[in-house]
């Protein structure tokens, strides 16, 4: 889905869907009733049915509203003129940001209902992989730019920034926001030692 298709919804489909979201990341999705998305959204329980068929439709589309800017990022060509490794900066710092945030909700609805709803479990670790393929892809660019002779592979770099950028909620949690700043700079010097930047 992308950005314009979300700018082209109706105001109280997006009224839903950031009220769910909000109920959703509070309190887990079986907790939340669509009774209570209703109330707090201040629309009727038809308005909300005339969007979306129940709720497992609701949660699998409000699935694609939270991921509709991250895939518009992705959707960037890197091409000569790009720099690879001031987009995956970039990048770093987005997710940095969404995961602790809105991107919490596809954990919680693939822990919560993934298995009762196969497709919603599939979808959430859809965007997974799609996150991990387009991270290495911009990895294997940044190497064939400015290592290509380098020995290691794209794959297991990007394996190394997953796994720093998922363990950012734990940092800010545990040691505060200071410590995450500086766990990117880290994360980001390293990179910049590993191109040669």
């Amino acid at each position: 889905m992308h950005m314009s298709e979300i700018h082209e919804y109706p105001e109280k489909k997006k009224i839903l869907l950031r009220t769910g979201k909000d109920l959703i990341l509070a309190k887990g999705f079986t907790a939340t009733p669509i009774d209570e998305i209703v109330e707090q959204a201040g629309v009727t329980k038809g308005a909300f049915f005339h969007y979306f068929k129940n709720k497992e439709a609701f949660a699998r589309e409000l699935l694609e509203y939270i991921w509709a800017p991250i895939e518009e990022m992705q959707s960037r060509v890197l091409d000569e003129e790009s720099q690879p490794l001031e987009h995956l900066f970039q990048h770093i710092d987005h997710m940095t940001r969404f995961i602790p945030g809105d991107g919490r909700l596809i954990g919680i609805l693939n822990q919560e209902i993934g298995k009762t709803y196969p497709k919603i479990g599939k979808q959430c670790r859809g965007y997974f992989q799609q996150w991990m393929a387009y991270l290495e892809e911009i990895i294997t660019v940044a190497k064939q730019r400015y290592a290509p002779k380098a020995s290691f592979e794209a794959k297991s770099i990007m394996q190394f920034v997953v796994a720093t950028i998922e363990g950012v909620p734990v940092v800010k949690g545990q040691m505060g926001q200071d410590a995450v700043e500086q766990t990117l700079l880290h994360l980001k010097n390293y990179l910049n030692h590993l191109f040669q930047i």
